[in-house]
């Protein structure tokens, strides 16, 4: 990143740059026995997001708070000076970059799907605060983790009856989000059809 930075800082970027440092994904690295990406687990989930932009982005500040990778796209078309198109399912980070406050998402999503080495055809997560459900496609069971007494993922409530509820609450919930995402994105990219 060092590299990069001097770099854009040679050719006179660095007032005029937005850089963004994220990845698409962790990976298992002996966490829960297992050594790739194909899981639902924080390890594979939770990647870094650090953006620097001097004059535009608060210097050194940290959010705690539920977003998705999409959501910098709101930033970045504000930057950018581009209308932000319709149908695209982003929160906007601008207020946690600039020294506001960041509400974050009641609840994050992410998907694999057709991964030879994945034990179903799909693998859905939807994470809050303090719950995570991991739903497969086609495959009897899922995992659910009680984040809060849990925060390490060890204790699978699946087929716990004193989870059930919850587990039906969660699901719900996803099933909701599903229908309403299907609708919400469908003319994303309606304008290159």
């Amino acid at each position: 990143m060092g590299q990069i930075l001097e770099r854009l800082h040679e050719r006179g970027y660095p007032d005029n740059a937005v850089v963004v440092f994220t990845s698409d994904h962790g990976d298992c690295l002996g966490d829960h026995g297992l050594n790739h990406k194909w899981n639902g687990y924080d390890q594979v989930t939770r990647v870094p997001l650090i953006v620097r932009s001097p004059g535009r982005v608060l210097a050194g500040k940290m959010v705690d708070g539920l977003v998705q990778q999409q959501d910098i796209a709101s930033y970045l078309f504000r930057v950018a000076g581009i209308e932000q198109p319709p149908g695209l399912e982003i929160a906007d980070l601008s207020p946690a970059l600039t020294g506001g406050e960041l509400a974050g998402r009641d609840a994050v999503y992410c998907e694999n799907a057709k991964e030879k080495r994945m034990c179903a055809a799909h693998l859905s997560v939807m994470r809050t605060e303090e719950w995570k459900l991991v739903h497969y496609l086609d495959v009897e069971g899922g995992q659910l983790f009680d984040l809060k007494n849990d925060p390490l993922e060890l204790d699978d409530l699946w087929g716990d009856p004193g989870a059930a509820p919850m587990k039906r609450d969660l699901l719900d919930h996803f099933y909701r989000w599903r229908m309403h995402s299907v609708i919400a994105t469908s003319d994303w990219a309606s304008a290159v059809r």
